[in-house]
């Protein structure tokens, strides 16, 4: 009951920021609105069997909900006033067709490579994935350093991709033959977190490209995100689906599982906000410096996996939302800090995203799944460093596959004529 309050204080929070910016992918709508949803479906979760939230906790949510929301519209009302910037290096436009020829190659000379390490790792699907999974948990690498790196450009590249095919600059066909093979080896061999993060973000670049998200986007994008849930946690032993359970059984089994995954993280951090349970809080926002500075031996990365704890009777998880990133180390106002620093760096990077900018696209596109998904992970600061190899990346393609618009050049030689 009060998760459910709590939760329509935050719904209503986010409809305000609504009613003022009337866009349903601005920070200001999508973090409370995650929250709110998230929180009324907590309230229902006891029929699964999950603890009720009861915690005080649940006024550490409303708070940070409110602030990251002000805070949003504070500096995109800022930014409105302000002159707008549509020119420089990042602003330039990408030949998508020639990005996508080169990718089908690559793809031919490195996937069939990852494709031979997979094998190597078992006989069949199950196995196969579930062996990758354990590596990965272990810190053992699943791929060669080439593979392994290729897979996180297509990270990088897939979102530019549905920008293109947004704005029909390559054939849909075009786009299925390089993002699909792509993406079932990420699945395979990184796992689904990465994977999910990914097909959040192409909603926000959809959105971009096209000023509005059809119904029909939105569908497919549901089937194919449950689809990689259900998928993953099959090949990974995650849930126990015998062959002769009927399908009522498979049906709550599944959405026991789906429910955990989504909605474990504000119990468990609300049991440990109350001190009923005890968890070493290994997670931090400064994970990804540290993750950098540990290559001059200046730093000592925490594992990131978390201790397992009862979220239900028999129900173990180990997720306890964004906020086991923060309030472990820095209380409640620390806390605060730093949600409206997350609100006033994933405005600016979707607002520069909306004026044309390819890095903040990408960028934006991260920061609005780590909204959606902060409800179990903090994919904020900790993703510095992929930040940085999004920088990186998207200013080589701007490099070697810029177009110079001929607008521009005819501009410049009037400009010449006009000065003699």
């Amino acid at each position: 009951m009060y998760s459910f309050m709590a939760g329509l204080v935050l719904l209503a929070i986010a409809m305000c920021a609504w009613v003022v910016v009337k866009d349903l992918f601005h920070p200001s709508f999508v973090f409370p609105g995650v929250w709110g949803l998230g929180l009324c479906a907590v309230a229902g979760t006891p029929l699964l069997g999950f603890y009720e939230l009861t915690s005080e906790s649940l006024f550490l949510f409303v708070v940070c909900g409110v602030v990251f929301s002000f805070a949003a519209l504070y500096l995109n009302n800022l930014l409105k006033a302000m002159p707008s910037v549509n020119e420089g290096f990042f602003y330039r436009n990408l030949n998508y067709k020639k990005i996508a020829v080169f990718f089908m190659l690559m793809h031919l000379l490195i996937l069939p490579i990852a494709y031979q390490d997979l094998s190597a790792l078992g006989n069949g699907f199950e196995q196969i994935s579930y062996t990758a999974r354990s590596m990965a948990v272990s810190g053992e690498d699943v791929f060669d350093k080439v593979t392994a790196n290729y897979l996180l450009v297509g990270l990088i590249v897939i979102p530019l991709l549905t920008f293109a095919v947004a704005k029909k600059e390559i054939s849909v066909i075009s786009y299925v033959i390089i993002v699909v093979p792509w993406c079932v080896f990420i699945l395979i061999g990184t796992g689904r977190s990465g994977l999910i993060q990914m097909l959040l973000c192409l909603l926000l670049v959809y959105r971009v490209a096209n000023n509005k998200l059809p119904v029909k986007i939105l569908f497919l994008s549901g089937v194919l995100f449950v689809l990689v849930l259900v998928v993953g946690a099959i090949a990974t032993n995650k849930v126990d689906l015998s062959a002769d359970s009927s399908v009522t059984d498979l049906f709550v089994v599944l959405l026991k599982h789906l429910a955990g995954y989504a909605l474990q993280g504000p119990i468990l951090f609300s049991l440990y906000f109350d001190n009923v349970i005890e968890v070493f809080p290994n997670w931090s926002p400064f994970a990804s410096i540290c993750h950098m500075l540990s290559g001059f031996g200046l730093c000592v990365p925490l594992p990131i996996h978390a201790q397992f704890n009862l979220y239900g009777p028999g129900l173990d998880g180990n997720v306890y939302s964004i906020y086991f990133s923060l309030y472990p180390n820095f209380g409640v106002l620390g806390t605060v800090v730093f949600m409206a620093f997350y609100s006033l760096v994933s405005t600016y990077a979707y607002v520069r995203a909306r004026a044309g900018n390819v890095f903040f696209l990408v960028v934006a596109a991260y920061l609005y799944s780590a909204s959606v998904l902060s409800l179990f992970a903090d994919s904020f600061l900790p993703s510095l460093w992929f930040f940085i190899k999004v920088f990186c990346i998207v200013a080589v393609l701007l490099l070697f596959f810029s177009i110079r618009i001929k607008a521009e050049v005819a501009d410049t030689v009037e400009e010449g004529l006009d000065e003699r």
